[in-house]
């Protein structure tokens, strides 16, 4: 039970359906003042707010622009706090239940709470939206590192074989190498081979020159 009702929290879906249904109020009274706008100006003269065109459009702008913004959740904290902003001037404009008579007193008291109401439900919009979008970059963050990281060790298993193709190339192009030393030490004249047989005795005679002892150990261990 617990799993399907965080997954329906965490759904899409259920976050615009939300936000349809706190849009709904605004939307249908910027409407209705759009459409029927003397209605609307009629309102505006029994709330004492003069120009009358000027504070209705101002209404109807207000209205639906936050609407948009709830309904899209884009800049939604600017929607629903130019709403809540609204709402709060109504109560302090339209339903001053505290400069009422008793009749009417009690009607805008309630229409002064359902406002507030709202206001806090716009406030609980407004702080879903950016931890959804703060859960929502950090998830696409880690996917990002997630497929960075593999591409990363991609690369690392590609520089590997390549080190390790670039070795046994360099080890059989010394194996070559040495092979076609050998093979022109061969092929070269007689006199050169012997003039560098002769000079490798010469070579020799001079270690026994210098290392006469190191000569005699060689050769004790030999005999030995």
């Amino acid at each position: 039970m617990r799993p399907c009702i965080d997954n329906a929290l965490d759904s899409r879906w259920l976050w615009i359906t939300a936000r349809i249904l706190l849009a709904v109020v605004f939307l249908s009274s910027g409407l209705a003042k759009l459409i029927d706008f003397q209605g609307g100006l009629a309102e505006m003269r029994a709330a004492g707010l003069e120009p009358d065109w000027l504070f209705n459009i101002a209404t109807i702008v207000v209205l639906l622009g936050g609407s948009v913004l709830l309904l899209l959740d884009r800049a939604l904290w600017l929607g629903a706090g130019a709403l809540a902003l609204f709402l709060l001037l109504t109560i302090a404009v339209v339903h001053r239940f505290w400069a009422l008579p008793e009749p009417q007193a009690k009607e805008a008291m309630f229409w002064a709470l359902e406002h507030t109401t709202v206001v806090g439900g716009l406030i609980a919009a407004a702080i879903a939206s950016r931890l959804r979008r703060r859960l929502g970059g950090g998830h696409e963050r880690a996917h990002r590192f997630t497929r960075s990281g593999a591409g990363l060790r991609r690369v690392a298993g590609r520089l590997q074989l390549g080190r390790g193709r670039r070795r046994r190339l360099a080890g059989h192009q010394g194996g070559a190498g040495h092979g076609r030393a050998c093979r022109g030490a061969a092929r070269l004249p007689w006199r050169r081979r012997v003039g560098s047989g002769q000079a490798s005795r010469a070579g020799l005679g001079n270690r026994r020159a210098h290392h006469p002892h190191r000569l005699r150990v060689r050769a004790g261990g030999q005999a030995g």
